[in-house]
Protein backbone atom coordinates (compact mmCIF):
# COMPACT_ATOMS: atom_id res chain seq x y z
CA UNK A 1 0.00 0.00 0.00
CA UNK A 2 1.22 3.79 -0.90
CA UNK A 3 2.21 5.40 2.34
CA UNK A 4 0.14 8.68 2.39
CA UNK A 5 1.02 11.79 4.45
CA UNK A 6 -2.33 14.29 4.59
CA UNK A 7 -0.32 17.47 5.64
CA UNK A 8 3.20 18.69 5.49
CA UNK A 9 4.37 18.36 9.24
CA UNK A 10 3.48 14.95 9.24
CA UNK A 11 5.74 14.33 5.99
CA UNK A 12 8.58 16.31 7.97
CA UNK A 13 7.91 14.29 11.32
CA UNK A 14 8.45 11.34 9.12
CA UNK A 15 11.58 12.39 7.57
CA UNK A 16 12.54 13.83 10.60
CA UNK A 17 12.01 10.66 12.34
CA UNK A 18 15.24 7.75 13.92
CA UNK A 19 13.22 5.04 12.84
CA UNK A 20 13.60 3.21 9.35
CA UNK A 21 10.52 2.08 8.64
CA UNK A 22 9.34 5.76 9.15
CA UNK A 23 11.59 7.68 7.02
CA UNK A 24 11.55 5.05 4.32
CA UNK A 25 7.79 5.18 4.19
CA UNK A 26 8.40 8.85 3.75
CA UNK A 27 11.11 8.81 1.33
CA UNK A 28 9.09 6.16 -0.52
CA UNK A 29 6.09 8.58 -0.48
CA UNK A 30 8.06 11.29 -2.22
CA UNK A 31 10.02 9.33 -4.92
CA UNK A 32 6.57 8.06 -5.97
CA UNK A 33 5.32 11.40 -5.64
CA UNK A 34 3.96 12.85 -9.09
CA UNK A 35 3.94 16.67 -8.53
CA UNK A 36 7.73 16.02 -7.31
CA UNK A 37 8.50 13.95 -9.94
CA UNK A 38 6.76 16.51 -12.47
CA UNK A 39 8.74 19.14 -10.99
CA UNK A 40 12.01 17.45 -11.05
CA UNK A 41 11.45 16.49 -14.87
CA UNK A 42 10.45 20.18 -15.68
CA UNK A 43 14.10 21.53 -14.19
CA UNK A 44 16.09 19.01 -15.98
CA UNK A 45 14.32 19.13 -19.22
CA UNK A 46 14.98 22.76 -19.19
CA UNK A 47 18.36 22.30 -18.98
CA UNK A 48 19.27 19.67 -21.73
CA UNK A 49 18.51 16.49 -20.14
CA UNK A 50 16.94 13.54 -20.49
CA UNK A 51 14.88 10.62 -18.95
CA UNK A 52 18.15 8.96 -17.51
CA UNK A 53 18.93 12.26 -16.11
CA UNK A 54 15.85 12.75 -14.01
CA UNK A 55 16.05 9.27 -12.65
CA UNK A 56 19.23 10.09 -11.15
CA UNK A 57 19.05 13.66 -10.18
CA UNK A 58 16.18 12.58 -8.08
CA UNK A 59 17.81 9.80 -6.47
CA UNK A 60 20.64 11.94 -5.54
CA UNK A 61 18.50 15.08 -4.28
CA UNK A 62 16.23 12.71 -1.91
CA UNK A 63 19.07 11.65 -0.48
CA UNK A 64 20.52 15.13 0.25
CA UNK A 65 17.64 16.62 1.21
CA UNK A 66 16.78 13.84 3.75
CA UNK A 67 20.16 14.03 5.15
CA UNK A 68 19.91 18.19 5.54
CA UNK A 69 16.47 17.35 6.98
CA UNK A 70 17.91 14.82 9.37
CA UNK A 71 20.91 17.19 10.24
CA UNK A 72 18.47 20.51 10.96
CA UNK A 73 19.77 22.94 7.86
CA UNK A 74 16.08 22.80 6.42
CA UNK A 75 14.06 25.63 7.48
CA UNK A 76 9.96 24.48 7.22
CA UNK A 77 9.41 28.30 7.54
CA UNK A 78 10.91 29.22 4.42
CA UNK A 79 9.75 26.62 1.86
CA UNK A 80 7.65 23.50 1.45
CA UNK A 81 9.72 19.63 1.42
CA UNK A 82 9.04 19.38 -2.19
CA UNK A 83 9.63 23.02 -3.30
CA UNK A 84 13.37 22.55 -1.15
CA UNK A 85 14.29 19.11 -2.63
CA UNK A 86 13.31 19.98 -6.02
CA UNK A 87 15.51 23.44 -5.86
CA UNK A 88 18.36 21.01 -4.93
CA UNK A 89 17.84 18.85 -7.79
CA UNK A 90 17.82 21.40 -10.38
CA UNK A 91 20.85 23.08 -8.76
CA UNK A 92 22.84 19.67 -8.57
CA UNK A 93 21.94 19.28 -12.48
CA UNK A 94 22.84 22.91 -13.39
CA UNK A 95 26.57 22.16 -11.66
CA UNK A 96 26.68 19.31 -13.38
CA UNK A 97 25.70 20.65 -17.09
CA UNK A 98 28.04 23.38 -16.20
CA UNK A 99 31.05 21.02 -15.20
CA UNK A 100 30.76 18.85 -18.51
CA UNK A 101 30.67 22.00 -20.76
CA UNK A 102 33.45 23.11 -18.99
CA UNK A 103 35.59 20.05 -19.71
CA UNK A 104 34.13 20.19 -23.41
CA UNK A 105 35.18 23.36 -23.56
CA UNK A 106 38.94 22.50 -21.76
CA UNK A 107 39.09 19.81 -24.60
CA UNK A 108 38.22 21.54 -27.22
CA UNK A 109 41.56 24.13 -26.17
CA UNK A 110 43.58 21.55 -25.79
CA UNK A 111 42.95 20.25 -29.10
CA UNK A 112 43.34 23.55 -30.63
CA UNK A 113 46.42 24.05 -29.01
CA UNK A 114 47.78 20.64 -30.25
CA UNK A 115 47.01 21.42 -33.70
CA UNK A 116 48.75 25.26 -32.88
CA UNK A 117 51.84 23.35 -31.72
CA UNK A 118 51.83 20.56 -34.71
CA UNK A 119 51.66 23.75 -37.41
CA UNK A 120 53.21 26.08 -35.77
CA UNK A 121 57.06 27.02 -36.16
CA UNK A 122 59.95 26.80 -33.43
CA UNK A 123 60.07 31.10 -32.80
CA UNK A 124 56.23 31.33 -33.07
CA UNK A 125 55.96 28.76 -29.94
CA UNK A 126 58.94 30.20 -28.24
CA UNK A 127 56.82 33.54 -27.96
CA UNK A 128 54.05 32.23 -26.90
CA UNK A 129 55.41 30.07 -24.03
CA UNK A 130 57.32 33.30 -22.84
CA UNK A 131 53.89 35.50 -23.17
CA UNK A 132 52.90 32.67 -20.71
CA UNK A 133 55.71 32.69 -18.67
CA UNK A 134 55.25 36.62 -18.45
CA UNK A 135 51.32 36.65 -17.53
CA UNK A 136 52.03 34.38 -14.66
CA UNK A 137 55.22 36.20 -13.87
CA UNK A 138 52.64 38.97 -13.44
CA UNK A 139 50.17 36.95 -11.59
CA UNK A 140 52.54 35.97 -9.24
CA UNK A 141 53.09 39.66 -8.33
CA UNK A 142 49.74 39.72 -6.82
CA UNK A 143 49.76 37.09 -4.18
CA UNK A 144 49.59 33.22 -4.87
CA UNK A 145 45.41 33.08 -4.09
CA UNK A 146 44.88 36.10 -6.20
CA UNK A 147 46.69 34.19 -8.99
CA UNK A 148 44.43 30.94 -8.24
CA UNK A 149 41.29 32.77 -7.90
CA UNK A 150 41.72 34.70 -11.29
CA UNK A 151 43.35 31.63 -12.99
CA UNK A 152 39.93 29.43 -11.69
CA UNK A 153 37.65 32.43 -12.88
CA UNK A 154 39.49 32.34 -16.45
CA UNK A 155 38.54 28.96 -17.02
CA UNK A 156 35.16 29.37 -16.41
CA UNK A 157 34.44 28.39 -12.57
CA UNK A 158 31.78 29.74 -10.72
CA UNK A 159 31.84 32.51 -7.69
CA UNK A 160 30.52 29.25 -5.64
CA UNK A 161 32.95 26.77 -6.72
CA UNK A 162 35.81 29.50 -6.40
CA UNK A 163 34.38 29.49 -2.66
CA UNK A 164 34.29 26.31 -2.33
CA UNK A 165 37.66 25.47 -3.40
CA UNK A 166 39.30 28.66 -1.93
CA UNK A 167 37.97 28.14 1.68
CA UNK A 168 35.75 31.44 1.13
CA UNK A 169 32.84 31.94 3.29
CA UNK A 170 30.28 31.68 0.10
CA UNK A 171 30.19 33.46 -3.45
CA UNK A 172 29.81 37.07 -2.15
CA UNK A 173 32.78 37.08 -0.13
CA UNK A 174 34.75 35.14 -3.02
CA UNK A 175 33.17 37.84 -5.86
CA UNK A 176 34.90 40.47 -3.07
CA UNK A 177 37.94 38.77 -3.35
CA UNK A 178 37.74 38.46 -7.49
CA UNK A 179 37.48 42.07 -7.59
CA UNK A 180 39.95 43.02 -5.11
CA UNK A 181 42.28 40.62 -7.00
CA UNK A 182 41.58 42.06 -10.03
CA UNK A 183 42.33 45.90 -9.14
CA UNK A 184 45.70 44.99 -7.56
CA UNK A 185 46.51 42.77 -11.01
CA UNK A 186 45.48 46.02 -12.98
CA UNK A 187 47.69 48.33 -9.74
CA UNK A 188 50.92 45.80 -10.27
CA UNK A 189 50.80 46.24 -14.34
CA UNK A 190 50.42 49.97 -14.06
CA UNK A 191 53.19 50.38 -11.96
CA UNK A 192 55.31 48.03 -14.40
CA UNK A 193 54.67 49.35 -17.72
CA UNK A 194 58.27 47.70 -19.21
CA UNK A 195 56.32 44.25 -18.20
CA UNK A 196 53.15 45.41 -20.42
CA UNK A 197 55.33 46.60 -22.98
CA UNK A 198 56.98 42.91 -23.08
CA UNK A 199 53.84 41.05 -22.98
CA UNK A 200 52.35 43.11 -26.10
CA UNK A 201 55.47 42.55 -28.28
CA UNK A 202 55.70 38.76 -28.12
Amino acid sequence: MKPQFDTEQELLLALQSSIPAIYNAALKYLYTHGKFIGAVRKQVYALGGDDHDVKIVLNEALLEGFSQIQDGVYDPSRSQIITYIVHIATKKFYTKRRAEGRRTAMHLRSMETNEMETNTDPMFEMDRTERIALINKALAGIGSKCQELLQLQGVGFSMSEIAEKLNYKNQNVAKMAAQDCRTKFRKYLTERPELVAEIRML
